[in-house]
């Protein structure tokens, strides 16, 4: 899945080190991945305020907003 700044997403119950935060949305920030990284880490500015940094693609996923 590809994800893009300002994207709403949700967090999954994958991100065990963020269990207080599982389905909770926020909107990604910032992503970043080396050369070595097989994958790119994701930071999440949530609705609170907090920042949440280092979640993989598989911990999160779009918001779909209905109309």
């Amino acid at each position: 899945m590809l994800y893009t700044l300002l994207q709403k997403v949700r967090i999954l119950k994958s991100a065990e080190e963020y269990s207080d935060f599982h389905g909770e949305m926020g909107v990604v920030v910032m992503m970043r991945q080396l050369p070595t990284d097989p994958m790119p880490y994701i930071s999440l500015k949530m609705s609170s305020g907090e920042l949440i940094e280092d979640l993989l693609p598989g911990d999160i996923e779009p918001c779909i907003s209905k109309v």
